[in-house]
């Protein structure tokens, strides 16, 4: 369906008003909450050596994962597919960007891994 054939009073606002905002924010920060709760003891210790957040957009739920140092990149990679995994249940279209200082960012979409478990 296009936007052309719903109402006016249907459509999205044009923009986000400061309650939106907040709203977004939480989603956000609870979402974020919840997926390191649903997280095993050791994803857990692995996202705690990071800076690592949960974020939105209208096309995918992304985990931003800031890794300090390689080996640390490395651990993250090796635990992919059960980070994967878990944030899957709350989204097929989510998307995992890795970061480190030293190198462009890497995004691994969840669907992608589906197809490896």
């Amino acid at each position: 369906m296009t936007h052309a054939s719903f109402h006016a009073d249907d459509l999205p606002p044009a923009q986000l008003s400061r309650q939106d905002r907040i709203w977004h924010y939480q989603l956000e920060a609870a979402t974020g909450k919840r997926f390191f709760e649903i997280c095993g003891g050791s994803l857990q210790a692995l996202l705690m050596s990071c800076q690592w957040k949960v974020s939105s957009t209208a096309q995918a739920l992304i985990l931003e994962i800031h890794c300090p140092q390689p080996p640390t990149k490395q651990r993250v990679l090796n635990h992919i597919k059960p980070l994967g995994r878990q944030l899957a249940q709350f989204s097929p279209r989510a998307v995992i960007r890795i970061t480190t200082p030293e190198a462009d960012p890497l995004e691994i979409r969840v669907d992608e891994l589906t197809a490896l478990w």
